[in-house]
């Protein structure tokens, strides 16, 4: 009876070891018998989608996408909807796992994917209340006429190729953390262009710079905050009238400030960098069209946050730069 029972013991825990995750610190590893799977594991995830692709049966209308010398996708559609839905299936179909991390990082969602090591991340982006914020503009956009329709259509076309997933599919980023892909929305849509929006804020100053300017003399706060970017003009410009009162603040002040050391020069041409752009006149050109380029100053990141693709439809002929998880060409 031993010699059965041992064995069948061992059997048991190396089976149990090889299916479930295993713990790190506060997270876990993947479960080893299903990662390194020859059939379903680790190994499958070798390439990305670059076959031409024609959609038949999920749009209005044929849709084809052809790929050329460098993998760059050219959308051919009947109307803007299916192209847009084709740009949806293409996005989560080689950004995916990078569409679902950007929106959880809006939405203070990162640590149910990644653990406690981002609950601090977490934590300052609900206090922001971004997540509510992009709810709401995802609910406003379908008060503007074909807005739900290109939103719809870009979410179907995402949703779609999820669908066509099963583990072995999944993008290996989710089998290394023991996660599967989740169904997008028009909220996730409204969470990436927080995300954009969050990149784009040179700074974070307004809560700490009017706590100073309610507990120090105009003098002292200009000579604790000298540096002022020469560039920027106010939102609301000077003589505009007040037609509101404001609201006190219930919340305490804490008196005591910290000392906070001046810039450097670097610092401060740093503070006014940012975009560009710059134009020739069609005079000036060899083919006589007018050239507009410009010069996107934004976070290095990987994967790039940008997506080269192209879209044909009997209205829209553009190529140029797309961001995974946001509808048409952005650049």
């Amino acid at each position: 009876m031993k010699k059965i029972i041992l064995p069948a013991i061992l059997l048991t825990a190396w089976m149990i070891f090889f299916s479930t995750d295993i713990p790190v610190g506060n997270n876990f590893l993947p479960a080893l018998g299903r990662f390194v799977n020859p059939f379903t594991g680790a190994t499958r995830n070798t390439s990305v989608v670059h076959a031409d692709i024609q959609l038949k049966g999920m749009t209005k209308g044929e849709v084809n996408i052809l790929f050329d010398e460098r993998d760059v996708p050219h959308i051919y559609a009947q109307n803007l909807e299916d192209a847009i839905y084709a740009q949806g299936y293409l996005h989560a179909a080689n950004r995916l796992f990078a569409m679902d991390v950007s929106t959880r990082s809006a939405a203070g969602r990162l640590s149910e994917l990644i653990g406690s090591r981002t609950i601090e991340i977490d934590k300052r982006q609900r206090q922001r209340g971004f997540e509510q914020s992009a709810i709401e503009k995802a609910k406003n956009w379908e008060s503007y006429e074909g807005n739900k329709e290109i939103i719809d259509a870009y979410v179907n076309g995402v949703n779609d190729y999820i669908k066509t997933l099963s583990y072995d599919q999944w993008p290996i980023e989710y089998k290394l953390m023991s996660h599967g892909p989740v169904m997008w929305t028009a909220t996730h849509t409204a969470l990436m262009a927080t995300n954009m929006a969050i990149m784009l804020c040179m700074s974070e100053s307004d809560l700490k710079y009017t706590h100073a300017r309610n507990i120090l003399t105009p003098e002292q706060f200009e000579y604790l905050y000298p540096d002022h970017n020469p560039l920027e003009s106010p939102i609301i410009p000077a003589g505009t009238p007040w037609d509101f009162s404001p609201v006190k603040s219930t919340s305490s002040n804490n008196t005591t400030m910290p000392v906070i050391p001046s810039n450097t020069e670097d610092d401060r041409k740093k503070d006014i960098n940012g975009s560009n752009n710059w134009a020739i006149a069609p005079s000036k050109t060899q083919n006589g069209f007018a050239l507009l380029a410009n010069d996107p100053h934004l976070s290095l990141t990987l994967p790039n946050i940008w997506y080269e693709m192209e879209i044909h439809t009997p209205e829209m002929n553009v190529h140029g730069a797309s961001i995974p998880g946001l509808p048409f060409i952005v650049i």
